[in-house]
């Protein structure tokens, strides 16, 4: 072989490989840069979620906060409510007594028998609770 022939094929394969080579270096640096552009999306994301958490742990201590300087209002206002919701409730049960006491025309309490208010008192289904507990208390009493 020629001297001139093998300086020709050298430099055609170190042409290739110099292309193949620069090939493979675009190839590494457009990764590494998509590789940058990932962990710099990730780094905000990371960032931006530490800082919904610092507002919502702020959240979370203005209301138990809140909510701890409520309860002593709030145990204050049950109690009165249900104080006053068994005043209300003893007071329609009385009511409700007085009222049948009244239809039967009963002036001692206990209740006499009238038919006309028995066939509306008596033991349909539809008979309102109230008629109903109002009898079964009458019937206790007798």
């Amino acid at each position: 072989m020629d001297l001139d022939a093998i300086k020709v094929l050298l430099d055609s394969q170190a042409k290739a490989f110099h292309t193949a080579m620069d090939f493979v270096a675009e190839q590494f640096k457009s990764r590494i840069q998509e590789a940058e552009a990932t962990i710099q999306d990730l780094s905000r994301s990371l960032e931006f979620t530490q800082a919904e958490v610092k507002d919502l742990q702020n959240e979370v201590k203005e209301l138990r906060k809140l909510q701890s300087e409520s309860v002593a209002p709030n145990d204050v206002l049950r109690s009165q409510d249900s104080s006053r919701n068994e005043g209300v409730s003893t007071h329609e049960a009385k009511r409700d007594v007085t009222e049948v006491v009244d239809r039967t025309g009963a002036s001692d309490g206990k209740q006499q028998p009238d038919d006309s208010i028995r066939g509306a008192v008596g033991e349909s289904p539809a008979e309102p609770l109230w008629a109903r507990n109002a009898r079964t208390r009458s019937r206790r009493k007798q």
